[in-house]
Parts: structure tokens; C-alpha cells; sequence
């Protein structure tokens, strides 16, 4: 007898600017109840933190840490910032990391990873 793993991944999948295709891959987020989405992410070097989308996660996507950061916003204004908890799998990285939930991302992108800090590699 041969199992056969029919499980379909939800897709949160939208077209990226073609401006940042070459610098995005698809990625699958892994909430804690361990369903799986397809999600938009996007690879930012220059980057200091990773950031997520609330706009296309949902709360039962990520694990709020409790705790937030002040992150300089583009009009110069400090931010508080929650910092979540996302694990995810993709050509790029995978494992579980700190990120910091903001409102939303260019290209309806899910996450932009900069320089990510790890806390259980996949």
C-alpha cells in the first residue's frame, strides 16, 4: 500500500512588479498550526531587519514575541514596531526568524528579508 500526500497549499500568491521579480522568490509560510501558504518574498541585502506584511498575513500566521521596536519610518518619525515569530521555507532560506510586523509591503509582498536573524534553522 503507497501513501500519497495529496495536501494542497493556500495560496496568498499575487503578481509581483516585474521590477523586483529577479530579487523575489516563493516562499511557504508555516503558521503554528501547521498548515502551509505560498507567499511573495523578497530578498533585501541592504536591509537591517526582516519585515512581514500584516496585510497579507493573518494574526494565526506569525507568534507575537510581546515585545516591539522603534524603527525610524520614511518621514523620519520613530515607529513602534511589533516583533513576530514567522517559519517559513524557501530556495533562499528556511527556518524560523524574528521579523517585524508592519501595516504593508510594496508588490503585495508577504516578507522582505534583510539581514534576518535565525532562531531555529529548519
Amino acid at each position: 500500500m503507497t501513501i500519497v500526500c495529496t495536501e494542497q497549499f493556500l495560496s496568498l500568491l499575487v503578481e509581483v512588479d516585474p521590477l523586483f521579480k529577479t530579487h523575489g522568490v516563493n516562499a511557504v509560510l508555516i503558521p503554528p498550526d501547521e498548515t502551509r501558504y505560498s507567499v511573495q518574498m523578497l530578498r533585501d541585502t541592504g536591509a537591517l531587519v526582516s519585515l512581514v506584511s500584516s496585510e497579507v498575513l493573518y494574526n494565526d500566521d506569525f507568534v507575537p514575541t510581546g515585545e516591539t521596536r522603534l524603527r525610524c519610518g520614511v518621514t523620519g518619525d520613530d515607529i513602534s514596531v511589533p516583533q513576530v515569530e514567522v517559519t517559513l521555507e524557501s530556495p533562499l532560506c528556511s527556518g524560523t526568524y524574528l521579523c517585524f510586523l508592519v501595516g504593508t509591503l510594496s508588490a503585495s509582498l508577504a516578507f522582505l528579508i534583510g539581514m534576518i536573524c535565525v532562531i531555529n534553522q529548519a
